[in-house]
């Protein structure tokens, strides 16, 4: 299972919503940045998980905001309007992005491969299968050249809860983790606000 680091928890049931709670919950959403071939796109794209969860996941891959100018506040406005309902949004971990939106309330799970030289193996031989190019694409020359920076600053993000992969995890092997943590969070949220 995937680790989770922060996000302490709160003991105690769940509870039904209050109308007070419809009203203070305006972050509804979970976010999960995430790691370049963890699989946010076999999740956002997988059927059987989608009936499963009964909400909408959009899966918003930053390439298609970069290019275009305004970026990165035209990717943020998007995540900020589609996490008003509840939903999951799948984005990317660009350095401060994670961090800014916990920053402002909202959910977000950050998740990443391990650590070491057998996890950047992994995750280079996911993106050679994934590429068409192989091992001459873009993103898999990129990632080699860039992998100690990029996972140190993803590592180093403030959000809501942290999880590491191992070699052999995805992000659906642990989706149901993340899931129950939010809901935990939430609750720990509704309790702090009665009081």
């Amino acid at each position: 299972m995937g680790a989770p680091i922060s996000c302490l928890r709160a003991v105690g049931r769940p509870r039904l919503k209050t109308a007070a709670d419809k009203v203070n919950d305006k972050h509804k959403a979970i976010i999960i940045s995430g790691f370049c071939a963890i699989g946010k796109t076999h999740f956002s794209s997988n059927k059987d998980t989608l009936l499963g969860l009964g909400m909408q996941v959009h899966d918003l891959d930053s390439s298609a905001y970069s290019s275009k100018p305004g970026f990165p506040e035209n990717y943020v406005a998007d995540i900020r309007k589609l996490a008003e309902k509840p939903c999951v949004i799948l984005i990317s971990t660009h350095k401060g992005l994670p961090t800014q939106l916990a920053k402002e309330g909202f959910y977000v799970a950050l998740v990443y491969p391990g650590d070491g030289p057998e996890a950047k193996m992994e995750w280079l031989r996911r993106l050679e299968e994934r590429e068409e190019a192989g091992k001459d694409s873009r993103l898999y020359k990129i990632t080699d050249a860039n992998w100690d920076l990029w996972y140190q600053r993803t590592a180093g993000e403030d959000v809501t809860s942290k999880w590491t992969l191992s070699n052999d995890q995805y992000l659906s092997t642990i989706f149901e983790d993340i899931h129950a943590d939010f809901r935990k969070c939430k609750d720990r949220e509704r309790q702090q606000h009665r009081r």
